[in-house]
């Protein structure tokens, strides 16, 4: 196989990835996480949180290093004038894992343990999983921005 039809897999690779992971985001804040949130048990909200992150974390996560990989391959195999927008696409892509370490998972863990509502309450559990779904936004947003750059380089492509 030539370096031209691997730097292609590389944008078809990275292109698809983030649109994966930026329409299951943007479904999850304006679908799932809406309807989740109108349920008034908040033990049930919780369950439903719980297997709805994991379920993500499992499959989304790959979407995202996938997509970052493949943007930055890309990036190392291209000779056009598009190349660093496959940079700017993976970049935006790779800004998912430390947002999601730093800002995200502090909560996330507090929330995945079974005693949460006894040991915080909750109004506490209730309040979280709703900033973990704006947090989660910010990261559909990038994802939407990575696909739409995607998108532009895969279109100007020379």
């Amino acid at each position: 196989m030539d370096k031209e039809m691997i730097g292609l897999i590389c944008k078809v690779t990275a292109t698809t990835s983030a649109g994966l992971f930026a329409g299951s985001g943007l479904g999850s804040n304006f679908t799932t996480m809406p309807a989740m949130l109108k349920i008034e048990d908040t033990s049930a909200l919780r369950v439903g949180w719980k297997h709805h992150f994991l379920l993500g974390k499992k499959y989304m996560g790959r979407c995202a290093q996938l997509s970052f990989l493949a943007g930055c391959s890309t990036c190392y195999l291209d000779t056009t004038e598009t190349k660093y927008y496959w940079l700017a696409g993976a970049f935006c892509m790779f800004f998912i894992f430390p947002f999601t370490a730093i800002v995200m998972m502090p909560d996330i863990q507090k929330l995945l343990k079974d005693d949460v509502i006894a040991t915080r309450g909750v109004d506490w559990v209730r309040s979280s999983i709703n900033t973990w779904d704006k947090r989660h936004f910010k990261r559909s947003m990038a994802s939407t921005i990575g696909f739409g750059i995607f998108l532009y380089a895969l279109y100007n492509r020379q």
